[in-house]
């Protein structure tokens, strides 16, 4: 982007694609990813038309985009106009972003599913369920009973562009 230091933008085209295809029959999975849009990823750059290139902007740009977890690339492109002005063309490729959650120990579990990038807005939802074992038994129980297990379950939205979380209650 040094060559392009200081001319004027005309344009900024934001392009998406989605994370890499399955292998075979898994490759049913890929039409369930919704791309990130193109205002989500426009919210982390620090530069628009009529701005002129300033590589420390673009540089932060690159870098506030790649920290997002749900992006698995991201390059940025430029044409030089008849003008004098330069077209850009930010490409990025997200990440599965749905991450599954599996814990079992004694006398704890832990299922869950978060989503990092739902619906291609860059927000976060988690779901977890837990269930542990409390060490009592019920009373009046027989000999064959298990040990009265507990459940919980939680859920939140976080936003991971600024790290705010709000929990759903």
């Amino acid at each position: 982007m040094s060559e392009f230091t200081g001319a004027r933008i005309h344009s900024v085209r934001v392009v998406t694609q989605g994370p890499p295809e399955f292998p075979g029959v898994a490759r049913a999975l890929d039409g369930l990813h919704v791309r990130t849009r193109a205002a989500t990823v426009r919210r982390q750059i620090l530069f628009a038309a009529g701005d002129t290139v300033d590589t420390l902007a673009v540089g932060e740009s690159i870098r506030r985009l790649r920290r997002l977890r749900y992006l698995r690339d991201v390059e940025l492109s430029g044409v030089r106009c008849g003008s004098g002005s330069v077209d850009l063309v930010l490409t990025t490729r997200d990440d599965w972003s749905v991450k599954p959650k599996v814990q079992v120990r004694s006398g704890k579990s832990e299922v869950g599913v978060t989503e990092r990038n739902l619906l291609g807005s860059g927000r976060e939802l988690s779901d977890t369920q837990t269930g542990s074992d409390d060490g009592q038994t019920e009373p009046d129980a027989g000999p064959h009973v298990s040990k009265r297990k507990t459940f919980h379950s939680s859920a939140s939205v976080k936003s991971l562009s600024d790290e705010r979380e709000w929990p759903c209650r």
